[in-house]
This record gives structure tokens, sequence and C-alpha cells, in this order.
């Protein structure tokens, strides 16, 4: 994996680094190479209601703020994506 990431122009290895345990554990199919974007959006959407609770944000606009979050264009598609850069 290492001699690899030098010559895959824009990949990171943080991605590669995330992704690969699940890879391995699972197969080379897609399932398992976006499952860990998918935790992290999810994760990422659990701390932004943590986040609103800290700074006693009242509940119906911390809702809101995390439903925009989950369908923002950017964050839906880097959620369902495996991609190295994401």
């Amino acid at each position: 994996m290492m001699r690899w990431v030098p010559i895959n122009v824009g990949g990171v290895p943080l991605g590669y680094l995330t992704q690969r345990p699940f890879v391995l554990a699972g197969g080379p199919f897609a399932f398992w190479a976006r499952l860990p974007s998918a935790v992290f959006s999810v994760a990422s959407c659990w701390l932004l209601i943590l986040l609103c609770r800290e700074l006693k944000i009242p509940r119906t606009t911390t809702l809101f703020a995390a439903g925009i979050f989950m369908i923002l264009p950017a964050q839906f598609r880097y959620a369902t994506e495996a991609r190295p850069y994401s």
C-alpha cells in the first residue's frame, strides 16, 4: 500500500489507512470500500448534534441543522463513495 500511494495522484494516505482494514476484512466489494466513509459521515452528524447541545441551541434548530448537513450535496457524495480523497 505504501508503495502505491506515491504514484496515485490525488490520493491521501489517511483514506487508504481507514479503508484498507475494511476491504481486507470483507473483500474487494463496493460495500466494504464505502463503509468507512458512511461511518465517518454518521459520526460527523452525531458530533454536530452534540456540539449544538453543548452550545444550548434549541432542539428543533439542532435537528434542522443536522438534517441540512446530512443532505448537503458534498456531504452526501463523500458519505456514499469510496474515494481516497474523501
